[in-house]
């Protein structure tokens, strides 16, 4: 089911303001929607200190190749949050 698009006044966003912020992953976790990629990626952004990641897999395997992401992130500073 979609889930809309909720909009944030711009003032609001972390980016605006120059503060760190948080990055909801929502869903279903699944390769094709570049949960590793956000993990590689959070390190190099300074507006990045946390990552919620809302969602649940049955694969195994991306679930093993995400995990040494999550703690090289978490080596980096940025707080990974299971849900």
């Amino acid at each position: 089911a979609p889930h809309g698009c909720w909009a944030v006044p711009a003032a609001d966003q972390p980016a605006a303001t120059g503060q760190p912020g948080s990055v909801l992953f929502f869903g279903e976790i699944r390769r094709n929607k570049g949960l590793h990629t956000l993990l590689q990626a959070a390190p190099h952004c300074r507006l990045v200190r946390r990552i919620v990641i809302a969602g649940r897999t049955d694969d195994a395997s991306y679930l093993r190749e995400i995990q040494p992401l999550i703690a090289a992130a978490a080596a980096n500073g940025i707080e990974v949050v299971p849900m």
